[in-house]
């Protein structure tokens, strides 16, 4: 099926639109202020040829694309903005997390690390039934003192290892 420019423009900002209701006017100011069909052609393609096919849901997707972005590990604000997305389309943030967990094993225990941090950022963004402090919830599995993120000072020197 073949869309006009314009055609796959609206296509692509509606269903963002869905992923965050204050996302389609702040990314087409930022990629058309590069170039006139810059928002066409990437959003084009990712919203509109692939995100809207019909063989995956919308709520699957977005748990797809949160795993793929932290196993990038290097994608923190795409990170950010597609947690929030998932949250406001259906993923729990239990399940948020057992994808933080699942990440942790096959992308490494650093790549799941800054999640925490992106999905404390979202959660606080959204409405107040998402605002609960999403480390708490990792007491039970880690203990309280490992799930706490707490920059080190720069004076900070291990002990050394007793034999």
């Amino acid at each position: 099926m073949t869309h006009s420019a314009d055609t796959r423009r609206a296509h692509a900002l509606a269903l963002l639109e869905r992923l965050d209701r204050e996302a389609p006017g702040k990314v087409s100011a930022n990629l058309d202020s590069l170039s006139d069909d810059f928002l066409e052609i990437v959003l084009g393609f990712a919203f509109t040829d692939v995100v809207s096919r019909p063989g995956i849901d919308l709520k699957t997707r977005e748990m797809l694309t949160v795993a793929a972005l932290i196993a990038m590990g290097n994608a923190p604000s795409q990170l950010e903005f597609h947690i929030r997305a998932a949250l406001n389309n259906g993923v729990s943030r239990d399940e948020i997390i057992e994808i933080l967990l699942q990440m942790a094993v096959y992308a490494g225990i650093p790549a799941s690390f800054l999640p925490h941090l992106v999905l404390i950022r979202s959660c606080r963004s959204l409405p107040c039934k998402f605002s609960i402090h999403v480390l708490d919830s990792c007491a039970g599995h880690w203990g309280d003192q490992r799930c706490r993120y707490v920059p080190r000072p720069a004076s900070y020197r291990p002990m050394p290892r007793r034999r």
